[in-house]
């Protein structure tokens, strides 16, 4: 860690868990120092583009498993429950 922190090469996660350390008593004033800086770790822009990244990448799995249930149902020649409700609302728009 002490490699990370001199070359200013740390990951958000690397923040998260020195924030949540506890030193020995001996270090608690230079750890107030070092733990107020990482209790700042998600002002960090690496932890928000890894955050979008990952929720972009689990909006696409869930887009791609839902694409994927509505062909194995029209290939079935089958509906559920919210098919249903989708028909029944737009036959009674018309």
């Amino acid at each position: 860690m002490h490699d990370k922190l001199t070359t200013r090469n740390v990951a958000w996660s690397d923040w998260v868990k020195v924030a949540a350390a506890t030193p020995e008593k001996q270090l608690l004033p230079v750890e107030e120092k070092i733990a107020e800086v990482a209790q700042r770790y998600a002002e960090l822009g690496a932890l928000h583009l890894d955050v979008r990244e990952y929720l972009r990448m689990q909006f696409s799995l869930c887009a791609k498993a839902l694409q994927s249930y509505a062909l194995q149902k029209r290939e079935m020649g089958v509906c559920d429950f919210i098919d249903q409700e989708q028909l029944l609302l737009k036959a009674l728009d018309h």
